[in-house]
Formats: structure tokens, C-alpha cells, sequence
């Protein structure tokens, strides 16, 4: 138990999966999930990897109306609050890099994941680099400042003190679902 542990912390921190590369050919409507494009800088594949699945053996494939429910988080969350944040900081100095996305029924038990969790039908926690150094506080700000999110979470303040402009979320969590008009926003300390 240990080593499965272990992996899942790590999975957070890691950095050495290869950032995912735009794809030249447009994508159709429907396709596989290997090859889906959900907007110009974010892939399902982003969303269904997890160290701790492959670890297990569990499949994290995305089911096609939570891949629906992705698309329509990039689309009206990640892309604009990345194409905002290329404005402010440059467009070749920095990625988001989504640490844990879409979560299968098996995999969301085994993280200890409740049941109605967002993860199991299309949210994402997000990290932001700027020139490879996190950067989550503006993330979450320009999300934020945006409105667009039912679920908006600064997660893992290190030293608990909220208020102080040097902290930084651990990293964000966002879930966007346009038929729940209700925006949650929360500071989350583990």
C-alpha cells in the first residue's frame, strides 16, 4: 500500500512527463481518445493520465460524455485562461500542466475520491509554469476574475497563512458545469 501511496503523492510533483505537443492536423469532431484534441493546447490524454492508474492497472480511458464535458471545460475555462495568460507573460514562457483530471469509478476509489467528486465527470487541477517556476496564485486569479467555474479550489497553502502575497496554491482545481449556475470558491489548506 506504501508504494501505490507513494506513487499518487508523486504523481503532483513530478515534472518529467514531456509536455504535450500540438498536433498540426486538424481534428475531427469524434475520434479515439489517442489522438483527441480538446482545444489547440489541451489533449485527453492530459486529463487521463495518472501514475497511479498504470501503477494499478486501471484503465482511465474517459467514457465519450465525459471527454463532452473536458472539451467543454477547455474550451470556456483552460483555453481562455491560458491564451490570457500567454497575453501577460508571453506565449513561449510558460505551459499548464493538468495534474489530475477525469478519474474512473476504480481509480476515484482507490485515491479515496467521494463519489460526486468532479473528477469523475470532467474537472481538472491545474498547474501553471512561467518559465519553468509555478506560478498557481495567477491561475487561480485569472479564473477567478473570469467567473467562469462552478467549482474553483486553491488547494495546499504550505506554511497555512492565506493572506500572505508570497503563498501559492499547490496547485488549482477547477470544474466547470454550464447547467449548475452556482460558482463555489474555496482556499483548501491539506
Amino acid at each position: 500500500m506504501f508504494s501505490k501511496v507513494f506513487l499518487w503523492i508523486m504523481s503532483f510533483f513530478t515534472t518529467d512527463q514531456p509536455d504535450p505537443q500540438p498536433n498540426p492536423n486538424p481534428t475531427p469532431d469524434k475520434m479515439d481518445n489517442d489522438s483527441l484534441k480538446l482545444t489547440k493546447n489541451f489533449h485527453i490524454k492530459e486529463f487521463e493520465r495518472s501514475v497511479l492508474a498504470a501503477a494499478n492497472d486501471i484503465n482511465n480511458t474517459a467514457p465519450d460524455h465525459v471527454v463532452s464535458r473536458l472539451k467543454v471545460l477547455c474550451e470556456e475555462v483552460l483555453q481562455p485562461a491560458h491564451d490570457l495568460i500567454g497575453d501577460i507573460v508571453g506565449h513561449d514562457s510558460y505551459y499548464i500542466r493538468i495534474t489530475s483530471g477525469y478519474r474512473s469509478e476504480k481509480l476515484n476509489g482507490l485515491v479515496g475520491g467521494s463519489s460526486t467528486s468532479f473528477h469523475r465527470y470532467g474537472a481538472a487541477d491545474c498547474e501553471l509554469y512561467i518559465k519553468r517556476a509555478e506560478n498557481n496564485t495567477l491561475l487561480y486569479e485569472i479564473i477567478k476574475a473570469r467567473g467562469v467555474f462552478t467549482e474553483l479550489i486553491w488547494e495546499y497553502v504550505e506554511d497555512g497563512a492565506l493572506d500572505h502575497p508570497e503563498d501559492m496554491p499547490k496547485w488549482v482545481h477547477v470544474a466547470y458545469d454550464s447547467s449548475q449556475p452556482d460558482r463555489q470558491e474555496l482556499k483548501y489548506i491539506h
